[in-house]
C-alpha cells in the first residue's frame, strides 16, 4: 500500500512484472486500491498466475474489497480462472466469509460465459480458456537430433555480510526490501 514507496522502487530498477507472486498480488491482497491502480497504469499483468496459479483477483477477492475487484476486472481479469487447487475468484471470497463479494462473481462469470461466442474449442456449452495455449501443438521431429550444452550455475558465494538475521528490520516477511533503501555501489 506504500505507493510513493513503490514509485521509487521502479525508478531505481524495481519490476512491476515477476515470476511467482507478483507486486499486483501483494496490493490486491491487502485491498490497496491506489496501489492495484498505480501498478496496472504501469502494465502489471492483471491475470499473472502465482507459482500456484493464484491470480490477483483470487487475492482481491480474499481481502473483501470490492472496489479493487472491480478495478481489477474493468482492466480485463478473469474472474472464471482457477488455481492449481481449482479454487475461483468467488471461492477465495467465500473462504473469508464475503458471501455478497462471491455472488458479485459468480454473476460477473456468468456475464462473461453470456458474452464469449460459441467457437471452436468449447465443451458443454461454455467456451474453453486455454490462455494462450495452441488449440493443435505441432509435434516435434524426432528424426532429427539436437545437443545442448547447459552450464551449471556457479555457487552463490559465502558472504557473511549479505545475511541478516529475521529481526533486521526488514519490512517483508519473503523479501528483503530494505535492499533497496540502500545506496547503489559504483
Amino acid at each position: 500500500g506504500e505507493t510513493a514507496r513503490l514509485r521509487d522502487l521502479q525508478a531505481r530498477g524495481g519490476q512491476v512484472n515477476r515470476v511467482g507472486w507478483s507486486p499486483l498480488h501483494y496490493a490486491a491482497s491487502k485491498g490497496h486500491e491506489e496501489t492495484v491502480r498505480y501498478l496496472l497504469s504501469q502494465k502489471a499483468i492483471v491475470n499473472a498466475p502465482a507459482p500456484d496459479g493464484t491470480s490477483p483477483l483470487m487475492m482481491a477477492a480474499l481481502s473483501g474489497k470490492r472496489a479493487v475487484v472491480d478495478v481489477l476486472l474493468a482492466a480485463g481479469a478473469d474472474p472464471s480462472m482457477q488455481n492449481a487447487q481449482g479454487l475461483s475468484p468467488a471461492d477465495w471470497a467465500r473462504s473469508a466469509n464475503h458471501e455478497q463479494l462471491a455472488s458479485y462473481l459468480d454473476q460477473a462469470v456468468a456475464r462473461k460465459a453470456a458474452s464469449v461466442p460459441a467457437a471452436a474449442g468449447t465443451h458443454s456449452g461454455g467456451a474453453v480458456q486455454t490462455y494462450g495455449v495452441p488449440e493443435r501443438v505441432e509435434q516435434p521431429d524426432l528424426n532429427r537430433v539436437q545437443t545442448v550444452t547447459v552450464e551449471p550455475e556457479p555457487a552463490p558465494a559465502a558472504d557473511s555480510s549479505s545475511s541478516k538475521p529475521a529481526s533486521s528490520g526488514s519490512t517483508s516477511r519473503y523479501f528483503d526490501l530494505d535492499r533497496f533503501d540502500k545506496p547503489v555501489q559504483p
